[in-house]
């Protein structure tokens, strides 16, 4: 009698939600997809659904009829994916915190750091893995992605002693994922690349190859780069890779991308420089490291959120999808 495979639930479906959601549904995993409310009733067995559908590389689709799951619903929880933006994690995960069994594996997939740390404060009981992508997928509408690029995707646990069930890794690695012992140094390197191009492509409203082939743009990345290489080492990061050269590599891979803090500005919504330049400056700080062009990055992100954000001050409810 063959043991029937949990489903799991994803919260935060925005473009890379959605990527990984279909990544699951051509592997055949039951997926289901936590919602604030229910907009879609169907007959069946009084369950919600909608359709999934992703454009893959290439350029074959495929349609899905996914699950909901609406967030207040009681149904327990045993293994969650994580993918709202970094400042909404938190408050995301307490919101279904009453879903979440003892034994409840979430899995962070996003971008930033410092939002693991009050995760794993606040959640002792569920296990907590880190992973990041590099995948490239694009929202072209609720649910409907396209997949612009591949990456390599790793995962792993934050202590030396952590013990991944098999039946997760092996679901992990179905859906393209790699486990390595160093989850933390990967984070680190993702921050250190975000740090560069997002803020310069969202402040200059650029795809990512302009970096590299805007004269003035590229000056400013070598400085903002010189800047992070000095907290690298001071921080004495096993494995120091310079930060031109990871953010270069990126960047010319990801030459006509936009990167996801633009499409955030682009759409008039709030960033997470908090959880990518802002983390760097505050470990700066810790080291006594001066870095005026990070520094003078984030005012001018936040300077431009001020622009259009009056409605987050005005209680403005957080978009998890």
């Amino acid at each position: 009698m063959h043991e029937i495979t949990p489903a799991w639930y994803i919260l935060g479906t925005g473009a890379i939600g959605t990527l990984f959601s279909a990544k699951l549904l051509t592997k055949s995993i039951p997926c289901i997809l936590l919602e604030r409310q229910n907009t879609v009733v169907s007959t069946k067995n009084d369950a919600c659904f909608k359709t999934l559908s992703i454009e893959h590389l290439d350029l074959s689709s495929e349609r899905f009829e996914v699950n909901l799951s609406p967030m207040t619903d009681a149904a327990k929880i045993e293994h969650l994916l994580l993918c709202t933006k970094s400042y909404q994690s938190l408050a995301a995960l307490q919101t279904i915190q009453h879903r979440l069994s003892d034994r409840c594996v979430i899995v962070l997939l996003q971008n930033g750091m410092g939002q693991q740390q009050l995760i794993q404060k606040a959640f002792p009981q569920q296990l907590i893995i880190g992973a990041t992508t590099s995948q490239g997928a694009l929202l072209t509408s609720p649910l409907n992605v396209s997949h612009t690029g591949s990456g390599p995707s790793v995962f792993g646990g934050f202590e030396t002693s952590t013990v991944i069930p098999d039946n997760i890794k092996q679901t992990l690695t179905d859906i393209g994922m790699q486990w390595v012992p160093d989850i933390e140094q990967r984070l680190w390197n993702k921050v250190k690349i975000n740090a560069v191009i997002n803020p310069l492509t969202a402040l200059n409203n650029c795809q990512n190859g302009a970096l590299l082939s805007n004269a003035t743009i590229y000056q400013k990345m070598l400085l903002l780069c010189t800047e992070i290489d000095a907290l690298d080492l001071a921080f004495n990061r096993a494995g120091h890779t310079p930060t031109l050269e990871l953010a270069s590599e990126v960047a010319a891979a990801t030459a006509l991308n936009r990167s996801s803090m633009l499409q955030d500005v682009s759409h008039k919504r709030k960033t997470e420089i908090d959880f990518i330049n802002q983390y760097l400056q505050n470990k700066a700080c810790e080291f006594g490291i001066d870095m005026p062009i990070n520094k003078q990055l984030i005012t001018d992100i936040k300077t431009l959120e001020l622009s259009y954000l009056d409605k987050y001050s005005k209680g403005m409810k957080y978009d998890y999808e």
